[in-house]
């Protein structure tokens, strides 16, 4: 008795994003699925403006605005003209004004710590 085994193609194993200008094969740890039209995509076109999707909420912003700089929800840096994101690697808590600043930013010369 033969048993033939079905040959997988590799759609199934890496398919393709589901944007139609994108040729990205997706493998397991860069697939998207987009949760109001459930669609697969890669991590440049799961989000709801970057493909468009059809069955967002009326609520939902299309396009976000330039004036955002922190979309991640990171602080960031306490010195007023720097906008660089805190994260565990490069946050420093000052000792006397106890303010989070950046790595550039972190000794009270450079702040004007008072």
């Amino acid at each position: 008795m033969t048993l033939y085994l079905k040959p997988y193609d590799l759609d199934d194993i890496f398919p393709l994003c589901t944007n139609p200008l994108c040729l990205l094969r997706l493998e397991p740890t860069n697939r998207f699925k987009c949760k109001y039209c459930n669609e697969i995509f890669c991590s440049e076109h799961f989000r709801i403006y970057s493909h468009k999707c059809d069955n967002k909420p009326n609520d939902q912003i299309i396009q976000p605005s330039n004036n955002q700089t922190n979309q991640t929800g990171l602080p960031k840096c306490g010195k007023s003209d720097c906008n660089v994101k805190l994260h565990h690697s490069n946050k420093f808590k000052c000792t006397k004004c106890s303010s989070l600043y950046c790595l550039t930013h972190r000794f009270d010369f450079s702040h004007k710590c008072k």
